[in-house]
């Protein structure tokens, strides 16, 4: 009896080994950092009550996830000025896509959150509130394929006469599969 040799086994592997390839030249560590030092201001409209929310910005980075499992670190240094005044640093994960070119037209798949975000909180009395920290997410079922991680910012407020203000400058976002 002939035998026959089996291309399909070769062939899926010769496929995954150019998919290790592409991911080692494209993400050799498993990690993406992105650093934006420029400032971002949040301006709110004075003698109300509001919000303005979630702002696309910088940094945004661009990642493969093939394990459906991504993990999401942002940080910066904010300012917060007006009566019970919020600035929020987050991020959005969008995707995900056939290529590693940066999205932003990508369907979002995570969205930014309150409860996963950053926050410094002006009191309303006294001098500027003030600071410096960072806040992470973990994501699991996604699909395979490129992710933008994008950082995003708001702002929310209650009435004061003056313009309620958030600063946000010093901005680390950083996106790994795991």
């Amino acid at each position: 009896m002939a035998q026959t040799l089996d291309d399909t086994l070769e062939a899926r592997l010769g496929e995954l080994e150019t998919g290790l390839r592409a991911l080692r030249t494209a993400n050799p560590f498993g990690q993406i950092t992105a650093v934006d030092l420029a400032l971002v201001e949040l301006w709110g409209t004075p003698s109300t009550v509001g919000s303005v929310g979630w702002v696309s910005g910088t940094p945004l980075v661009s990642l493969y996830v093939a394990s459906g499992r991504l993990r999401v670190d942002v940080a910066a240094s904010q300012v917060a000025s007006g009566n019970k005044c919020s600035v929020y640093t987050s991020y959005a994960v969008l995707g995900p896509a056939a290529t590693a070119a940066l999205s932003l037209t990508a369907a979002q798949v995570v969205a930014p959150a309150y409860d996963r975000s950053y926050e410094v909180q002006h009191s309303g009395t006294g001098q500027d509130a003030r600071g410096a920290a960072s806040t992470f997410g973990l994501h699991t079922g996604l699909a395979p394929g490129w992710y933008t991680v994008a950082a995003r910012y708001a702002l929310t407020y209650s009435s004061t006469a003056v313009a309620p203000y958030g600063g946000i400058t010093n901005r680390r976002l950083s996106a790994m599969p795991y």
